[in-house]
């Protein structure tokens, strides 16, 4: 495979999977090129893998660090609580849903380069990394 190609590599082996294989295999049938590599053809195992589903968008955890970035994207700086506030109805400061809950999503967002987070006194100000 040629360096940097592998996306091109990933998705034809897909595109193989999704059109030669399907979900009923005919591999003598189709002449399929890949017999000779292939662990389902080789054991007659056609079974999908267990897949874990991603869990569910509402509520998670990828839903508020969303609703945080498109919330910043609409100010220049916003306090912690008024943050959490607007991104939760149930934002309580010293809830289950509260400082500490925010500013894990925030650190995670920090990490990735995302926001930026200051503590002044009593004070703690969050901003988009610009």
């Amino acid at each position: 495979m040629p360096a940097g190609e592998s996306r091109v590599w990933n998705n034809a082996v897909m595109e193989l999977g999704g059109v030669a294989c399907g979900k009923s295999p005919s591999c003598d049938e189709a002449g399929c090129p890949w017999r000779e590599w292939c662990h389902a053809y080789q054991t007659g195992d056609f079974t999908a893998p267990d897949v874990p589903e991603q869990p569910s968008f509402e509520g998670s955890r990828r839903q508020f660090r969303g609703r945080i970035v498109r919330l910043l994207g609409e100010r220049d700086v916003i306090s912690l609580d008024t943050l959490g506030h607007r991104i939760r109805v149930d934002y309580s400061p010293d809830g289950e849903h509260g400082r500490e809950w925010l500013r894990g999503l925030l650190s995670d967002l920090a990490d990735d380069g995302l926001v930026e987070v200051e503590d002044s006194g009593d004070e703690t100000s969050v901003r988009l990394r610009g």
